[in-house]
């Protein structure tokens, strides 16, 4: 329980990771705890806290919370399953530079707030130069003549853990600033979490979408990965 004068309640300082569980073995655990770290110093907590211990499950969520006082972990039996993702554009905008935009803060209500209203929950979500920054809740992907590309840190992006996998898997990802218009010409687009792991988008606006031959490679590989854990 988190403690009322903590900063953490007041003000939502405090970083967090969701973690993928399968078999009792938890996914990109090494880049989770490397997302971990690199937020909690910039917002000033002690990641000498971060203990997480074993998974307290063979197959569910696991998440990991860090705040100015204590370190916790909470778990939730099963996986989520995502089919048929439709893209759409939010209104809201995120602060390319502040900490909520870059990293997993707790406070999160932007991000609640554009997938509820969002008609599909998975909307593209800008920075205040009009250059893509994510989906809600999800890293994002495009494709294009065979070349992968991702919305750049400076963007207001958050590197999260599948984010961190597939450029350390793949050459030549090309992290840029760019705008949504790019989306209009590409040849796949998938979005990427813990929970979703690597997912193809079905539909972007009012235009369906196919599996690409990148996406499903990537997805393979994924899978291989998550297998040998």
């Amino acid at each position: 329980m988190i403690d009322p004068l903590d900063e953490a309640f007041r003000f939502g300082r405090g970083v967090f990771e969701t973690l993928l569980v399968q078999d009792g073995q938890a996914l990109l655990r090494s880049e989770h705890l490397d997302s971990m770290n690199e937020a909690a110093v910039v917002l000033g907590l002690d990641n000498g806290r971060i203990d997480p211990g074993d998974p307290p499950g063979a197959l569910g969520i696991w998440r990991w919370t860090l705040t100015p006082l204590q370190f916790l972990t909470t778990w939730v039996d099963g996986v989520e399953e995502v089919e048929n993702v439709e893209l759409g554009l939010s209104k809201l905008r995120v602060c390319s530079t502040s900490w909520e935009a870059r990293y997993k803060t707790l406070s999160y209500l932007l991000q609640i707030q554009a997938r509820e209203e969002s008609s599909t929950g998975w909307d593209v979500l800008l920075n205040e130069n009009g250059c893509l920054a994510g989906s809600t809740m999800a890293n994002l992907f495009w494709v294009k003549h065979g070349t992968i590309f991702t919305p750049a840190a400076t963007c207001g992006c958050r590197n999260g853990a599948v984010r961190r996998w597939i450029l350390g898997q793949y050459e030549g990802v090309e992290e840029v600033e760019d705008t949504c218009d790019v989306l209009d010409g590409a040849d796949e687009i998938f979005l990427t979490n813990s929970r979703i792991g690597i997912t193809p988008v079905m539909r972007w606006k009012e235009r369906r979408m196919a599996v690409g031959s990148r996406c499903r490679e990537m997805r393979e590989r994924y899978g291989r990965m998550a297998g040998s854990r």
